[in-house]
C-alpha cells in the first residue's frame, strides 16, 4: 500500500529536480572525458590509429573514463529513482480516484 509518507517523499525528490544533478554531473564527465581525448591526440604525431592508441594509453584519459562510468552509474541509479517516484506518485492518483468513485456509487 502507498502511505502518504512514500507519496511526501516521492514529491520531494521531484521537486528538486529529479536526476537533473546526475543528468550535470555526467555531461561533466563526458566533457572531461573528451577534452582530454582531443589534447592528447593532438599533442602526438603520427598516424591517425597512432594518435588513438596514445589516447587510450594516457593514464588522465583512463581516469577520465572510469569517472564517466562511474557518473553514467549514478544517472542510471537516479533516473530509475525518478521513475519510481512518479510511479509511486501514478498510483496514489488512481487509489485516490478509485475512492472516490467508490464514494459516489453508495
Amino acid at each position: 500500500m502507498i502511505s502518504e509518507k512514500n507519496v511526501s517523499d516521492a514529491l520531494a525528490y521531484l521537486a528538486v529536480g529529479g536526476s537533473a544533478e546526475a543528468e550535470a554531473g555526467h555531461l561533466a564527465a563526458e566533457r572531461a572525458r573528451e577534452r582530454r581525448e582531443a589534447e592528447v591526440f593532438l599533442s602526438v604525431a603520427g598516424s591517425v590509429r597512432d594518435r588513438e592508441m596514445r589516447v587510450r594509453l594516457d593514464d588522465e584519459y583512463q581516469q577520465l573514463l572510469a569517472d564517466e562510468h562511474a557518473a553514467k552509474v549514478e544517472l542510471t541509479k537516479a533516473k530509475a529513482r525518478e521513475k519510481g517516484a512518479d510511479k509511486i506518485c501514478e498510483i496514489w492518483r488512481t487509489l485516490n480516484a478509485n475512492a472516490r468513485a467508490a464514494e459516489r456509487v453508495r
